[in-house]
């Protein structure tokens, strides 16, 4: 591998998160130069190198790379501690394999073995997120969307193909050229079974010549290894879920937290029922390494600024004057900012919420104004208490980090909500606002 110079670590903005050492050896493979790299007090390992199109080095893309582990909560630590080393990062993406849901009553939308699957705007859905009572079990998760600007990207890619240019294409070819590891396995061992075990032939229009297909649908994620086909179809009817995988919702809401946008890339290995196999998850490793690639090499320019050392002491949440004047907020200065923030949302309610007096006038605008304030104000202060108590985790007794534990979940969810409306999600804990905003 020639290699290129290590980038500038303020001009890398595309962090990529795998869980598996497969799918960290596509990417690896994918990647035109790389060295690995630490960073103090953070457990991650890091690679840190270039996107290269196969043409040339020209338009070479710097990217961060790690691996997480299986499971949401290990790719939310990942991604946290990335998002804390690496302030420059702006787009988040998952890489790697996951389960795929035919749909062999659907040609156009039967999901094989080896084909790529991206979170459209159908979303990321937290599958196990759910309410059980007498009645069974009902999902209480809404689905997240994407990036509005990856997905945009991945669009005009997709636009593209339609015109005859599919670049993964190569770009698997190449990383198999790399290692055999990675090579296609006889599509004979593509073998699906309806709900009962029964071997059942694919749709004939859904030969792929030995290419993938990509398809664009919600991300099922869960910390369970799907092996139900019930639930499987379940997901792909009711919520038009094309793949289902153990860490995107965790890397989401790692995401969400710092206000970055995120996209998740899946290649297909196996059909989520009990015939679940190893065979194709080299091969999906590598597919969904390519189009990541394909992607993040699709991005404009413009997306990605180097930050002088000021914007970036600045994106932590400091400056150097400030620091200077005061290295941290007291619990009392904490308990006051917090204390604003939540002032101003409930004057928002009072004024214009559900239960305000205006809301109760017909005639009254109140509800389309209390719509509009959700999104550019609840939500925002939402975010900065969110961020103002945990930049301040050090400080806090027992008490307040469950208090704060409880509100993240309530102000994730209730964004949710808002984006996406459901019945019920977590609401305001009581015992924030005691733990938070006495003197």
């Amino acid at each position: 591998m020639n290699a290129l110079p290590r980038p500038d670590i303020n001009a890398v903005h595309v962090l990529i998160v795998v869980a598996l050492p497969q799918e960290l050896a596509a990417v690896q493979a994918a990647m035109a130069s790389y060295e690995r790299i630490g960073v103090p007090k953070d457990p991650n390992t890091y690679l840190i190198g270039y996107f290269s199109p196969s043409e040339g080095e020209k338009s070479a893309r710097a990217v961060l790379v790690c691996q997480s582990g299986m499971g949401n909560n290990n790719a939310a630590t990942t991604a946290t501690d990335a998002l804390r080393s690496f302030p420059s990062i702006t787009h988040i993406i998952m890489c790697g394999i996951a389960g795929g849901c035919p749909d062999p009553s659907k040609p156009q939308e039967h999901v094989r073995l080896g084909d790529i699957v991206y979170s459209n705007d159908a979303g990321i859905l937290e599958y196990d997120f759910v309410k059980e009572d007498m009645a069974g079990r009902t999902s209480r998760s809404s689905a997240q969307q994407p990036s509005n600007q990856m997905l945009g990207v991945i669009n005009a890619i997709m636009a593209d193909a339609i015109l005859g240019k599919k670049p993964w294409e190569p770009e698997i070819d190449a990383i198999v050229a790399k290692a055999a590891f990675f090579v296609r396995p006889d599509p004979g061992t593509d073998i699906l079974h309806d709900i009962n075990g029964k071997h059942i032939k694919h749709p004939t229009s859904s030969a792929r010549k030995g290419r993938p297909r990509v398809h664009g649908g919600a991300i099922g994620t869960a910390d369970t290894l799907q092996k139900n086909p019930v639930i499987r179809d379940d997901l792909r009817d009711r919520f038009r879920v094309r793949a289902i995988e153990m860490e995107a919702g965790g890397m989401r809401t790692a995401a969400w937290a710092r206000d970055r946008s995120i996209m998740v890339i899946r290649g297909i290995c196996d059909y989520c029922d009990s015939n679940k196999n190893d065979v194709w998850q080299a091969y999906a490793s590598a597919v969904a390494a390519a189009f990541t690639k394909v992607l993040v090499l699709g991005m404009p320019s413009e997306w990605f600024p180097i930050l002088s050392a000021a914007e970036i002491t600045r994106s932590n949440g400091h400056t150097p004057e400030t620091d200077a004047r005061q290295p941290e907020l007291s619990k009392s200065d904490l308990k006051k900012a917090v204390r604003i923030l939540l002032a101003k949302n409930r004057e928002i309610f009072k004024a214009f919420g559900p239960k305000s007096k205006a809301a109760q006038d017909p005639s009254s605008n109140a509800h389309a104004i209390w719509e509009a304030r959700k999104k550019d104000t609840i939500i925002p202060n939402n975010r900065s208490i969110i961020n103002a108590i945990r930049d301040s985790e050090h400080i806090l007794d027992d008490n307040q980090i469950k208090a704060y534990a409880e509100f993240c979940s309530h102000a994730e969810a209730y964004e949710a909500h808002v984006s996406s409306p459901v019945d019920s999600y977590p609401l305001f804990p009581k015992n924030f606002e005691a733990a938070f905003t006495d003197e």
